[in-house]
């Protein structure tokens, strides 16, 4: 499987809306593309999961929002 990647300039999209004034190195864009994509595959994982455990072969919203909640519980610890 090919590894998906996130466009460079919405990372930098994303730490500009952090702080307008920060500049972003290649390597730093590279970075967080590539956490984020192994991040939106694990969530994709555990989503099906929750799909496949209700006897479905579409993952829905619902779905979704449980990873965000089990990820949040975990991150607020």
């Amino acid at each position: 499987m090919s590894r998906a990647t996130i466009p460079l300039a919405i990372m930098e999209k994303i730490v500009k809306e952090v702080d307008p004034k920060i500049r972003v190195s290649d390597s730093a864009k590279t970075a967080m593309s590539d956490f984020i994509s192994d991040i939106s595959k694990q969530i994709a994982r555990k989503s099906i999961s929750y799909a496949e455990h209700a006897g479905r072969v579409t993952v829905k919203d619902v779905d979704v929002k449980k990873v965000k909640e089990e990820i949040s519980r975990v991150l607020l610890m």
